[in-house]
């Protein structure tokens, strides 16, 4: 009886095939393996023959070599499978075709058809009509992302985007789903059943997104905020309610550190007013926003090492990015448990005579 390793069709994922004294490294993404021996080259295009666009078992592969080298043909099948440079063929397409976003996901065993259904089952909202989240909505659909909403917020608004109180369609180019107008964005979020919320602003009020945090922590809608401030992008952080610190927190620990925070902030309460005079490269807005979408990717798609609660900071005009962990903060207004638990009833105690 065959064991189950034997019943599989193999087929080989494209990889490279470099040539070395003594042997070949083979590379695909990142990985590279060595493959020692005087005829591993051969070996490696002998397999690649039967499983290269079609599929072999074990044995079928075997039957291409000389028996005395079965026993050797049998573990490099085993260690190229555990690298996944061979992979069943009931797991991929029949008409493979990879591009290198492909690969990408490939080199964390991942596809990408898994990670657009994770992120199409968040029903991503995005709050704000500027550069930004025109390019978060872009490349969300670029993709291949459904299920996104678009919800308007009057501080939000970028005024090129905007003639007569209507979208320009000049400017925002591709596809436009239906917008919410902002009265209704409670009650949309809940028909929508969003599970993420994304609202940024490209000119400098991170103070305008304080309500969008509230509100997805009173609705336990996980939250992302971004921000392009003085010409330095902020990503973040990814705000999962109960457990992570939030956009207040983040805020109350900047303002500790600021020596003047009433002069200091000003200039953020009437920043969607101050448009035509910010400071803004196309290419600040472009990488902010891909920031956001792949810090979305990563932790939604359960890629290596989850890091929501992060602020991500982008000073592409000093050519630097860091990213740090934000912390909670115990008593915060907006996320802290505390504000959820019952007022402690307190009683007068008379002394015993």
């Amino acid at each position: 009886m065959k064991s189950a390793r034997e019943k599989i069709q193999y087929r080989s994922l494209p990889f490279q095939v470099l040539e070395r004294p003594g042997g070949v490294v083979l590379k695909r993404g990142t990985e590279q393996l060595l493959i020692e021996g005087e005829l591993a080259l051969e070996s490696i295009l002998l397999l690649l023959s039967v499983t290269s666009g079609t599929s072999a078992t074990e044995d079928e592969i075997c039957s291409k070599f000389a028996q005395p080298d079965h026993p050797n043909v049998r573990r490099l099948i085993e260690l190229l499978y555990q690298k996944r440079f061979l992979v069943a063929a009931d797991r991929i397409p029949g008409d493979l075709s990879e591009d290198n976003a492909d690969i990408f996901y490939w080199q964390h065993d991942r596809t990408r058809q898994s990670i657009v259904d994770k992120l199409s089952e968040l029903s991503i909202a995005i709050a704000g009509i500027n550069p930004l989240t025109h390019h978060i909505h872009a490349s969300l659909t670029a993709m291949g992302v459904t299920n996104i909403c678009l919800m308007d917020d009057p501080l939000l608004r970028s005024h090129s985007f905007f003639k007569d109180d209507q979208i320009n369609p000049q400017a925002w180019t591709g596809s436009l789903p239906a917008i919410i107008p902002a009265q209704q964005r409670e009650e949309a979020l809940k028909d929508h059943r969003a599970k993420c919320l994304i609202a940024a602003t490209a000119y400098g009020g991170q103070v305008l997104l304080l309500e969008w945090n509230r509100l997805c922590i009173d609705k336990q809608i996980d939250f992302m905020p971004v921000n392009l401030q003085d010409m330095i992008g902020y990503a973040g952080p990814l705000v999962i309610p109960d457990k992570t610190a939030c956009l207040q927190c983040l805020r109350m620990r900047q303002n500790a550190h600021l020596h003047d925070v009433d002069l200091e902030r000003l200039a953020e309460q009437h920043a969607h007013r101050g448009q035509s005079i910010a400071a803004i490269h196309p290419s600040m807005i472009t990488v902010l926003a891909d920031t956001a979408v792949f810090e979305l990717t990563h932790f939604y798609g359960n890629l290596a090492d989850p890091r929501p609660g992060r602020l991500i900071r982008i000073d592409l005009a000093a050519g630097t990015t860091d990213a740090f962990p934000v912390l909670k903060i115990p008593r915060c207004p907006v996320c802290s448990k505390l504000n959820k638990m019952a007022a402690v009833k307190t009683r007068k105690l008379n002394p015993m005579p």
